[in-house]
């Protein structure tokens, strides 16, 4: 991939008046080490432990790490609150609340988390919960829209645009197994969904989720399991070295210009509390749960 330009910013104004130069052209990506190559956290997990040369090794692992994520997740919530309704329409809960609610909690939905506005991208690069990353700086990754659309398109093969998200709102089991089978769906559905509600408008990504609410789950983690190694986790550089001319712009960030980029951040309503409400508090998760098994009984 050849970048259309590489750019150390010595404070959070002068970052700023970079992207939005970029704004009106670019789709923006934060990360919080600028160390990290553009790669899922699931990949720089399992490749840190091997030889980065041996691919198959690499996919075993990556295979292996999801699987122990997957087993780790409350089962009545990962089965029954993110992939049945997510498909179905049968939550009391917007679709994009769910998907929110599953990366949160750790399920390796998220394939390519990109938004169309730099101020989100810029908090998730500023904002280091686990606090391993504050002595790098950090980056935001501005990518030519033309180029995302270009890539999504490549890409086709597996996933499905926002319009056909839409049409699955509230199927009919025939109407979605004929989904399926004209998509040539094999237990898993990629979905870009539409802006999350109240949210940020602009916080967004691309995720993986069981196709057919009514089948097997178990079947479906395994068929998960092994597209998420050969797939979801592929480099996203790699990725990008498929498109001709993918330019991009990198903006690296001083570690000293977190605490200033967060504050300024939170004075125009970017923050952990505005971008995932309430999703820290474990009342407000069973309040969640409850309220969905209560919809589910009134449903039988």
């Amino acid at each position: 991939m050849t970048l259309s330009k590489r750019v150390a910013v010595e404070s959070w104004a002068e970052g700023v008046s970079w992207m939005e130069k970029l704004s009106e052209s670019s789709v923006f990506r934060g990360q919080c080490n600028s160390c990290w190559p553009v790669e899922s956290r699931l990949f720089r997990h399992y490749q840190s432990k091997v030889n980065v040369g041996d691919e198959a090794q690499v996919n075993r692992g990556i295979a292996q790490e999801t699987q122990v994520r997957l087993e780790a997740l409350e089962e009545v919530f990962f089965k029954i609150v993110v992939d049945r309704n997510l498909v179905s329409g049968e939550s009391p809960f917007p679709r994009s609340n769910t998907l929110a609610w599953a990366q949160h909690y750790g399920a390796p939905t998220r394939l390519i988390d990109v938004s169309s506005d730099w101020r989100v991208a810029a908090f998730f690069g500023a904002d280091d919960k686990r606090k391993e990353s504050l002595k790098n700086g950090w980056t935001v990754w501005a990518f030519k829209t033309e180029y995302s659309e270009r890539l999504l398109g490549q890409l086709d093969g597996d996933w499905t645009a926002e319009s056909a998200l839409e049409a699955l709102l509230e199927p009919t089991k025939s109407e979605l197994d004929l989904f399926i089978e004209t998509q040539n769906r094999n237990g898993y559905l990629v979905v870009n969904p539409p802006n999350p509600d109240d949210r940020r408008e602009a916080q967004s990504g691309l995720f993986v989720a069981q196709a057919n609410p009514w089948g097997d789950f178990s079947s479906a983690v395994d068929e998960a399991r092994v597209w998420l190694a050969n797939v979801l986790e592929l480099s996203v550089l790699e990725l990008l070295n498929r498109v001709e001319h993918a330019p991009a712009v990198r903006i690296d960030f001083p570690s000293s210009a977190r605490r200033e980029a967060l504050d300024w951040l939170a004075k125009v309503g970017i923050s952990n509390e505005t971008l995932f409400p309430g999703e820290d508090d474990e009342v407000a998760k069973n309040a969640f749960l409850s309220a969905w098994n209560e919809h589910r009984e009134g449903q039988t």
